[in-house]
This record gives structure tokens, sequence and C-alpha cells, in this order.
């Protein structure tokens, strides 16, 4: 995920930005490591893997003014696995089905309908970030319409994800 050679960790000594944000991405990672496995220890793999997911993202929203590169491998990793999680559950439960028969309780039913509705969001982040992105490695100065249009899908996106993500709780103790 992190690329650390001999000439980065000269750069971190003398640049301490740099340090600070290998630090955090770092402590973020453990974070998110240990996050996923006590959650899944009380829940299923799917909410561990989702925990995993929302610690990586919020770390990627913690590191997006200090390195945009680490910013967007956080980013796309979570809404990866996010993206993933998803498919498995569609594929051997029938997620969408189960959410249309109402057969959930009223929590566990906004937790399907926020967790989808940010991930319908995950596709113009992922498409305004790339644009972004683009811009800046080709040494561009950076469109600012659309960085505000990334800023606001993001955030919208992150806001149903933590509803999403607080409501998952619901569905401990559910059986499939």
């Amino acid at each position: 995920m992190l690329k650390i050679t001999a000439s980065s960790s000269l750069e971190a000594k003398t640049n301490p930005t740099l340090n600070s944000t290998k630090s955090l991405a770092i402590r973020g990672l453990i974070i998110a490591l240990l996050a996923g496995f006590l959650v899944q220890s009380i829940g299923t793999v799917f909410m561990g893997l989702a925990t995993l997911s929302y610690f990586l993202m919020l770390t990627g929203l913690l590191l997006r003014k200090k390195d945009s590169k680490v910013h967007a491998r956080f980013m796309l990793s979570a809404i990866a696995i996010d993206l993933v999680i998803v498919l498995i559950l569609q594929l051997t439960r029938d997620a969408v089905g189960t959410a249309v028969e109402l057969s959930l309780s009223p929590l566990q039913q906004a937790h399907v309908y926020a967790s989808s509705i940010a991930t319908v969001f995950y596709f113009p982040v992922i498409y305004f970030g790339s644009k972004l992105y683009r811009q800046k490695s080709k040494s561009q100065k950076t469109d600012p319409k659309i960085k505000k249009k990334h800023q606001w899908v993001g955030l919208t996106a992150f806001v149903f994800r933590t509803l999403g993500f607080i409501l998952m709780f619901s569905l401990i103790g559910r059986h499939y």
C-alpha cells in the first residue's frame, strides 16, 4: 500500500509533513485492522470487512489535504472492499430481494438504504477524483469546479456510509 524506500525515508527525515502523513497512514491502517477484527468477533466476517473499510475511508479523509496519492489509495481500497461486500451479499444472500420483501426491521432496512445510496455515490466520487488525480499527475492546476463536485459527492457518500455503518450493528444476531 505504502512504498517506503531509502530515498523516501531520507525525505521523511527532512520533511516533517511527509513523516506525519506516513505516521497517520500507518496508525489508520492498524486501527482499521484492529477494529475490523473486533467487530468480526461480535458480528460477521462481512461486518468486520465493512468496519475495516470504514476506518480505511476515515483515514483517507484525514489524509486528503496532506497527500493526495495516499488519500486516493485509502479511499479506493475502502470503496473496493465495500463493493466486493455488496457483490458477495447479493450473490450469496440475495440482499436486494431480502430488502424488497421487507423482512428486515426498520433499522435494518435503513441500513440497506443508506448503504445502497453510499454505493451509488461511489461511482461519481471515483470519476471526479480520478479527473483531479490525472490533472495533478500531469502537473496541471486542478479544476476548482471538478474539485467542488468531488468534495460534495464525496461528503454525501461518506455521510450515507457513516449512517449505514452505524445501522449495520442492528444486523448483529440476525440469522440468515
